[in-house]
């Protein structure tokens, strides 16, 4: 039975509501007898027989937590259905507002006076999802040529060199295995000291320019004091154009071996031979280029619909997205002991670009979920399946803890389900947009200024 109740909206701005119920005493009473007359039979008081309780008794003991009871209850199903009547979606859960005075909440727990709680939430705007036959995207297909998977091989080849201890001085192609220490103005900095490390001089990858040069003509034994500059354009910003000095000792000078040829190395892989091993990375190259055109294709959608769908976002959504963002930014440059001046901001340029994030994740969340629901998009059961199965490929020692958390955590569900919700609302664009495909070769794709996308 429905309870009869006064309901006032007090606010309606925007996408901001408020509505304010009041329940009368005289209907908390009735509810809260019928919850006591129910009670009677089931409890056993000393002294009483069982169904014998006076009322007065059941009030006395039992009065005041079967009203709290009922006051609960009335709240999570009155606003249910008030967000259902008004046909009003909310961003986030409701907040309710209670009189707090220790006098007033007693005398509603008492029975002497009506219970006044209003409901306090934003709604989710409201949008019209247009034709997506007009939108037209490229489709990138990148052909693998014969030079392409030649390439790749060479760099096989030389990632794969064997190299060989000398009692000789170090020089260009040579690997050195050094320990080191650095300091700026005598204070060692972060990343400045590591020991067995190795240096392949001439090849321009050891973290500072101009340190591969200072190694060579020494040998195991040696050791080197050096001061090198950082460059001026160098990150992170506090080292650039510092002058820092290195300790080095050298524990090993190795000459790299000839370059294995194709069968070489293809044997050295497990393979039989060169043609498997062409085979083998052209089906690598071209699942790993179909997988980023399916990314540079998935943010050309994601960036039209972040266009031309503008509309009030719901601030309580954008401020918890925006304190998801900024606790793991946060949290990820205390783990890596950095600040935001190392990665080239500040922190209030830092909070500005990722409030632009926070707008623009809860946009296009807001935009897929309406989508889905238009055209009937969920994730079944056996993709979830397959979801925790792929994520648990990834975690193998964790297998056991990850099914637990799963079991236990509606929101570690929701993770493994995001992702597959997000594919499944794409293919669906996808099939509905003008797609044209393009053929470009694998140098054309990755200059065009592609990186990673997320939403």
């Amino acid at each position: 039975m429905r309870i009869n109740m006064q309901v006032r909206e007090i606010i309606n701005e925007g996408l901001k509501r408020e509505i304010q119920v009041t329940v009368p005493v005289e209907e908390l009473l009735t509810k809260r007898d019928a919850q006591l007359l129910d009670l009677k039979d089931k409890i056993k008081i000393n002294g009483f027989r069982p169904g014998r309780v006076p009322r007065s008794q059941m009030i006395k003991l039992y009065g005041k937590s079967s009203m709290a009871d009922l006051i609960n209850k009335t709240i999570d199903q009155e606003t249910k259905r008030l967000l259902s009547d008004r046909s009003e979606k909310a961003a986030q859960k409701p907040q309710i507002i209670m009189v707090e005075d220790e006098i007033e909440v007693e005398k509603i727990l008492s029975g002497e006076k009506d219970f006044v709680f209003s409901i306090q939430y934003e709604i989710i705007p409201s949008f019209e999802i247009t034709d997506f036959s007009d939108l037209k995207v490229e489709h990138s297909v990148i052909k693998i040529s014969d030079e392409d998977i030649d390439e790749k091989i060479e760099n096989m080849a030389k990632n794969n060199l064997i190299y060989e201890t000398k009692q000789r001085k170090a020089d260009y192609k040579d690997r050195v295995t050094i320990d080191y220490t650095g300091a700026i103005d005598g204070d060692p900095f972060e990343d400045g000291m590591n020991k067995d490390a190795h240096v392949f001089i001439g090849t321009d990858t050891f973290f500072i320019p101009g340190f591969e040069e200072q190694l060579i003509g020494m040998e195991a034994g040696d050791k080197k004091c050096f001061s090198i500059t950082f460059p001026d354009d160098y990150h992170p910003d506090h080292l650039a154009s510092m002058e820092a000095v290195f300790h080095v000792t050298v524990h090993e000078v190795a000459t790299p071996g000839p370059l294995m040829n194709g069968n070489q190395l293809a044997k050295s892989l497990g393979l039989d031979n060169l043609s498997q091993l062409k085979e083998g990375v052209k089906k690598q190259m071209e699942k790993q280029y179909v997988e980023l055109s399916r990314q540079k294709l998935k943010r050309q959608l994601l960036d039209f619909l972040d266009k031309e769908y503008q509309f009030e976002l719901p601030k309580s959504m954008v401020e918890q997205e925006f304190k998801n963002i900024w606790t793991e930014v946060v949290n990820t440059l205390e783990e890596e002991g950095k600040t935001f001046e190392d990665d080239g901001t500040t922190e209030k340029e830092a909070r500005e670009d990722y409030q632009e994030l926070a707008h623009r994740r809860v946009r296009l969340g807001l935009i897929l979920n309406k989508i889905a629901e238009e055209a009937g998009i969920k994730v079944t059961e056996s993709e979830l399946h397959k979801g925790v199965y792929q994520h648990l490929q990834k975690y193998p020692g964790s297998k056991q803890k990850i099914i637990d958390l799963l079991k236990s955590n509606s929101e570690a569900a929701s993770i493994l389900t995001a992702p597959i919700f997000e594919e499944k609302v794409i293919d669906y664009i996808i099939k509905k947009a003008n797609v044209v495909e393009k053929n470009v070769r694998k140098e054309e794709f990755m200059n065009d200024h592609f990186v990673s996308y997320e939403i």
